[in-house]
């Protein structure tokens, strides 16, 4: 299986450098929460993965392979926002038919075979393929924007702040599913949020992320309970008084 590798990556808007430098791995089957507040960088360097956004020096490699222009199948993103990521014309089994892997000689009925089997590995009734996005509710148009990721077979998927449009009743049912697929699919996850708790329960190690730089990284227990750096301090207090607010 493929690692997502950042080496000294860089992104700027014309002088604004807004990822300085970075170097981080996702390694294969592991899922690294990186957090940080709005601005910081960490959607900036989700998107510069799949090649949405311009990286100005440095590389980003999967399975040691450059990425260029989102070009390689492995590599996915799930989008913050769960219902501008899809075709609102488009059923949602159209919509995850279209990522299935192009060239693998299935036929049409082993297709919708596969986009079922899709939709229901992330609790979405395959009955209802045939639905617009617009009949869904968030959270489920999330879980199907699992789904079309996982269908093109990636090693690694990009998940950009895909709890932060969702009501909390419905965050932590996303949440649980995150944390069974990677357990049962070994799928790696670039885990984005500004949410300290959320990346907490789902990650295998957390990355805190300010001003464009990694700051901190370690084990999520060692983080939370241990933290070394004033910035990562700072988020945990900010999300303790969220808590009792």
């Amino acid at each position: 299986m493929n690692a997502l590798e950042f080496r000294d990556v860089t992104v700027a808007y014309g002088s604004h450098v807004v990822v300085d430098s970075l170097s981080l791995t996702v390694p294969a089957g592991k899922i690294i929460g990186l957090v940080g507040e709005s601005g910081c960088g960490k959607s900036t360097l989700g998107r510069a993965a799949v090649g949405l956004v311009p990286v100005a020096g440095g590389s980003i490699t999967l399975g040691g392979k450059p990425i260029r222009n989102g070009s390689l199948h492995g590599l996915q993103m799930v989008f913050q926002d769960p219902y501008a990521s899809f075709d609102p014309r488009m059923s949602i089994g159209r919509s995850v038919a279209e990522a299935l892997p192009q060239g693998g000689g299935l036929s049409k009925a082993q297709r919708q075979q596969r986009v079922e089997q899709l939709l229901e590995q992330v609790s979405i009734d395959p009955a209802r393929h045939g639905e617009r996005p617009g009949q869904l509710s968030g959270g489920q148009r999330q879980r199907v924007g699992i789904a079309r990721a996982l269908a093109a077979e990636p090693s690694v998927i990009v998940a950009d702040e895909i709890t932060s449009a969702l009501d909390a009743s419905v965050q932590g049912a996303v949440l649980n599913l995150v944390r069974n697929l990677q357990t049962t699919l070994s799928v790696g996850m670039l885990f984005i949020s500004h949410n300290m708790a959320a990346v907490r329960y789902v990650s295998d190690e957390i990355a805190v992320m300010h001003e464009g730089k990694i700051v901190e990284m370690g084990p999520g227990d060692r983080v939370v309970h241990a933290p070394e750096h004033p910035y990562t301090r700072t988020l945990l207090d900010a999300a303790r008084l969220e808590l009792q607010a």
